[in-house]
């Protein structure tokens, strides 16, 4: 029996804990036992955990985060007791994923990794590991982290700082320690090609790296559209975000929103939305506020002909999978990996408010489309993408 030991800051709920579970569900078809390590949340249902410290240790760590700019420097006590249980499980591998949101100390933790030479496998599902304090940085086209980075734009950005700005300090702090690592015992796994060219450009560029795209669960026929629940009169246009704010197009869905001809075009927003964001749209927009039953944002996405996703920086966004699996093709600006889930088939590229506005105002729905969206959101599975996983866990295990 071969041991994986995942850490993560949530256990059970968000994105990345999907794909924990996906991964887990497959390895263990190949002999693998996986354990995850976690702060946040609920305890997994799907595998053995480890709760890393404590909801308090958890908060002390944000405060200190935000106060002096030092995620991922708290919770000293929490990440040695983390360390003893990683001595005493002996993984095979350890699976780092999300090493931000106030519960880890990387520093200890690496020394632990360098000092015992495991074998490590690091999914990086945004830009934080090798930046001075940000998760993306896409949308203001900075390139600090390329030499080593200084006074940060976005030291109020997540993970925010309310007072100081040491982004040159973190810098150099994540090279050390991440570099610690021998370039032989370390692969990093980025879910899009994008992030994977980025890494190439960092101080993480000695280690091999693979791309293996997310997957993400359906419920088979939850998101096929029947004709009863379409009004063909009008093409329905989505968008979908769990908390709306400017980094996510907010901006640019607004100035469409004034160009659509609403005689023939209906648009609707899915998310958290205050009233100061929703001033300046269209009064003909419908907001739907947070959908959290799958169910009914299933009949939402069943009800829409295309996905609006204007976001200014992301990894690999799975909503975009969700659309098209739904029928839905893509409208994207193609910021950071949001366009490569789609073809020339089954979405566009766009390069302003105004070309989206044309090819929307030009678009037929078809059944066709929706035919051929759903065979290409059909690729990115939970089973393929735990697949590729135990096919890398294997490889470094020397077992293929």
């Amino acid at each position: 029996m071969y041991r994986i030991l995942s850490i993560n800051s949530f256990g059970e709920s968000g994105c990345v804990a999907d794909i924990i579970k996906a991964v887990t569900v497959e390895a263990s078809k190949y002999g693998f036992e996986t354990t995850v390590a976690y702060a946040r949340g609920n305890e997994p249902t799907y595998a053995k955990s480890y709760r890393i410290g404590s909801k308090l240790d958890v908060y002390s760590h944000a405060l200190r985060s935000r106060a002096f700019d030092e995620q991922g420097l708290g919770s000293r006590e929490a990440t040695l007791s983390l360390v003893k249980f990683g001595e005493s499980y002996s993984p095979d591998i350890v699976h780092l994923h999300q090493l931000h949101g106030s519960y880890l100390n990387y520093p200890v933790l690496f020394d632990w990794l360098s000092s015992t030479g495991r074998k490590i496998v690091w999914t990086l599902h945004d830009a934080w590991p090798f930046t001075g304090d940000c998760a993306y940085y896409d949308q203001i086209q900075c390139s600090k982290w390329k030499d080593r980075c200084h006074d940060c734009p976005q030291v109020r950005a997540y993970p925010s700082s309310w007072i100081f700005d040491r982004s040159s300090e973190n810098f150099d702090r994540k090279k050390k320690a991440f570099n610690s690592i021998d370039a032989n015992n370390m692969t990093i796994v980025t879910p899009s090609s994008w992030l994977s060219a980025e890494v190439s450009d960092s101080f993480l560029s000695k280690f091999n790296r693979r791309v293996i795209n997310n997957g993400i669960s359906f419920a088979e026929g939850l998101y096929k559209r029947t004709h009863s629940d379409k009004d063909f009169d009008k093409v329905s246009l989505l968008a979908v975000a769990g908390k709306w704010h400017v980094d996510k197009g907010l901006d640019e869905l607004r100035e469409l929103s004034n160009l659509l001809d609403y005689s023939r075009v209906k648009l609707t927003l899915v998310g958290e939305i205050s009233q100061d964001q929703i001033d300046g749209f269209n009064s003909s927009v419908e907001f739907l506020g947070s959908v959290k039953n799958r169910d009914v944002l299933a009949r939402v996405y069943s009800k829409s002909d295309i996905f609006l996703n204007f976001t200014h920086a992301d990894n690999f966004p799975t909503v975009n999978i969700e659309a098209l699996y739904s029928g839905l093709p893509i409208m994207t600006f193609g910021a950071g990996g949001s366009a490569e889930v789609i073809d020339k088939q089954t979405g566009w590229v766009i390069s302003d408010v105004s070309e989206a506005a044309a090819l929307i105002s030009d678009f037929t729905p078809s059944e066709r489309i929706r035919e051929l969206c759903r065979e290409r959101g059909s690729l990115y599975t939970p089973q393929r993408c735990g697949k590729a996983y135990v096919k890398l866990y294997r490889e470094i295990l020397s077992l293929e």
